[in-house]
């Protein structure tokens, strides 16, 4: 059976054009029953700091995030986490441990994910390591050396697998091991209405957001009329709803179903009777600033249907609503 060592793995969902999920693990603890890292249930690893000392190793302890390390069962010496008191270490390690394979042995995994990119800290044992990645076929991708310093290896096909060995030291010895994993985009859906002055406020997502808050994600509502008051709102089930009329005789469609939770008042700023305006909400902040707020504690997977909501008063209701954006939490 395979170790139940303490493995971070932080995951951040990035919240960016780029779309990628990162996947980073640097050996110091394990989630706790949520599931998620960097939260407060997070249980540290005291690893010992020989290989004679540690009985166990990594396999399948992370195969729900997406990696799984091999062989399984474990080959003693291999894939097994040290404290790196008996390691001269970069300053780019992160405390206080290390994964380590003696030997010929190597550091290895395979995903159970999509995977493009694979980065790691290596060559920690006072020597060059090589990192390989690994198409479904087992043929090498690309490899690359270093020799305490982070590597990065990137690929248009999907990378199946890794593997890390000492080039010229004795022993592997690696931290801050990273993957990225493709993301789908957030998703809009439902129409704008049309304003008094003829403005459509339309609304996007800067990425998808974090379960456990890892970076920043950031709502934006532009071409919203100037110097308007209003409010982004969101709901968190939109199974079986259809968007209804806002008025009889809007242009606007209520498209997040019931129940739903408002942010933050504001004000569109720009200029009146222009479509200049914008509104703009960060979630870690609102969610921070409101720990109350509806669906929270989120966990990766949960969905976010968001709107934004404005005045107008010439209009029917004498307000209009933008289009609506779909989001999945992320780890």
């Amino acid at each position: 059976m395979s170790k139940s060592a303490l493995v971070t793995l932080l995951v951040a969902a990035l919240c960016s054009p780029a779309m990628a999920q990162i996947v980073r693990v640097n050996f110091d603890a394990l989630p706790g029953p949520d599931g998620l890292l960097g939260t407060p249930d997070d249980v540290p690893l005291v690893a010992p700091s020989t290989f004679a000392a540690q009985t166990v190793q990594l396999t399948t302890e992370y195969s729900a995030l997406g990696v799984v390390f091999t062989p399984n069962p474990g080959t003693q010496d291999a894939n097994e986490v040290l404290i790196a008191t008996s390691f001269t270490t970069p300053p780019t390690y992160t405390p206080p441990n290390i994964l380590t394979a003696s030997g010929a042995l190597a550091i290895q995994g395979v995903f159970t994910i999509p995977v493009t990119r694979v980065s790691a800290l290596i060559g920690i044992s006072g020597g060059a390591d090589t990192l390989q990645i690994i198409d479904a076929a087992g043929q090498v991708i690309a490899s690359t050396q270093g020799d305490d310093a982070v590597v990065t290896l990137n690929s248009n096909v999907n990378i199946a697998g890794f593997r890390i060995f000492a080039s010229v030291s004795t022993t592997a010895a690696i931290d801050n091991l990273e993957f990225g994993v493709p993301v789908a985009p957030p998703t809009t859906y439902c129409t704008a209405g049309t304003t008094t002055n003829g403005c459509n406020a339309s609304i996007s997502a800067s990425g998808q957001p974090s379960a456990s808050q890892a970076t920043p994600c950031t709502l934006s509502v532009a071409n919203v009329e100037g110097q308007k008051q209003g409010l982004l709102f969101y709901g968190l089930d939109n199974s079986g709803f259809t968007p209804l009329p806002w008025a009889a005789t809007s242009t606007s469609f209520f498209c997040v179903k019931s129940p739903t939770q408002r942010t933050f008042p504001q004000n569109s700023g720009g200029t009146a009777s222009q479509c200049d305006g914008a509104f703009a909400v960060e979630l870690n902040n609102f969610f921070n600033v409101f720990p109350s707020a509806l669906g929270l504690p989120f966990a990766s997977g949960d969905k976010l249907y968001v709107q934004s909501w404005f005045r107008d008063p010439p209009a029917p209701r004498t307000t209009n609503l933008s289009n609506a954006i779909e989001l999945t939490m992320q780890p």
